[in-house]
């Protein structure tokens, strides 16, 4: 579809507009996918999420592996559409012969307890750690399969880690953090990344659409969080909640250290780490500034899902 990039890169964004919906009524699929593309961005188009979902499905059907990945986010996680978790296990069966991933995530999805929509239909109990800060950790909230295959999914797409700045609410680089970090936006999740998110929602008592896209951080020899504290300052939905899933073990150092208590927590593989950044309220909590001491051996990675007091608008 070079012809419609030349198009819209020259001003003619009309003409690429009707190029690709030429050749989306051909069933071509990188014009399906372009698109589509363009629907999630409202590039040249409407910002139409249900018309993006219609595209890619008619992609998967053409038998584009993307355009299956991407119609399988919105069946999971109901952008544009309703949550269809029946019609995105059939799409991973139909594509398990010729796609090891997704044949991949049926043998971890299969072992899982789940009920409608993907939530987890049982769940292991918490451990309280402290009241003040309050804190809590659940064992084994998720199994070594699974966290294997997260690290995994995550490595290629991880890069430098970011903080936001106080001022501009920008991304920024800044030696407080400075670890590897890679995110799952919405049309990045997969079925398995879903249903862990819907189990780490129900692990805090909290709706789905409260949490940020899952992060995944890695931190090798020397590398560390600084002290610091996850509410925003001057948020109006504040992050009411850190989950930490940690996704490896055997490594040195790395706690999670709450700098007021001096508690420090090192969690196994598929432990999950639960603490509460603001009082009932919505004042950001002290006592729940925490970091990340630095590892001294090893490789550790971590989940981490920041929760807002509030549902987020979908982030593509």
């Amino acid at each position: 579809m070079r012809d419609a990039q030349a198009l819209a890169a020259a001003g003619r964004v009309e003409e690429a507009v009707a190029l690709l919906r030429a050749g989306a009524g051909r069933g071509e699929v990188d014009a399906l996918l372009m698109l589509a593309a363009w629907h999630v961005l409202g590039c040249g188009v409407a910002r139409d999420m249900a018309a993006a979902r219609d595209l890619y499905g008619r992609a998967a059907e053409a038998g584009s592996a993307a355009g299956a990945q991407l119609y399988l986010a919105c069946l999971v996680t109901g952008s544009g559409g309703p949550v269809d978790w029946l019609a995105a296990m059939d799409l991973l069966r139909a594509r398990a012969a010729e796609d090891a991933d997704a044949a991949h995530q049926l043998a971890l999805l299969g072992p899982m307890a789940l009920g409608e929509g993907g939530a987890p239909a049982m769940l292991p109990p918490a451990e309280a750690l402290s009241d003040t800060p309050w804190v809590r950790i659940v064992r084994g909230a998720a199994s070594p399969a699974e966290c294997d295959y997260v690290a995994a999914l995550a490595a290629p797409r991880l890069a430098p880690s970011m903080v936001i700045d106080p001022r501009t609410r920008q991304s920024m680089r800044h030696p407080v953090r400075n670890s590897d970090a890679a995110n799952f936006p919405v049309l990045a999740e997969n079925a398995v990344i879903r249903a862990l998110n819907l189990r780490i929602a129900a692990l805090t008592g909290t709706d789905v659409a409260q949490g940020e896209p899952l992060q995944i951080l890695r931190y090798a020899n020397g590398q560390e969080y600084r002290p610091h504290g996850d509410y925003l300052p001057g948020e109006a939905n504040q992050r009411i909640l850190t989950a930490i899933l940690y996704l490896t073990d055997g490594y040195a150092g790395g706690e999670t250290r709450f700098t007021a208590t001096g508690l420090a927590v090192s969690g196994g593989k598929g432990d999950l780490l639960i603490f509460r950044n603001t009082d009932a309220d919505g004042t950001p909590d002290r006592l729940s500034a925490h970091a990340g001491q630095p590892v001294t051996a090893g490789v550790k990675m971590i989940a981490t899902r920041w929760i807002r007091a509030a549902p987020l608008p979908a982030a593509m």
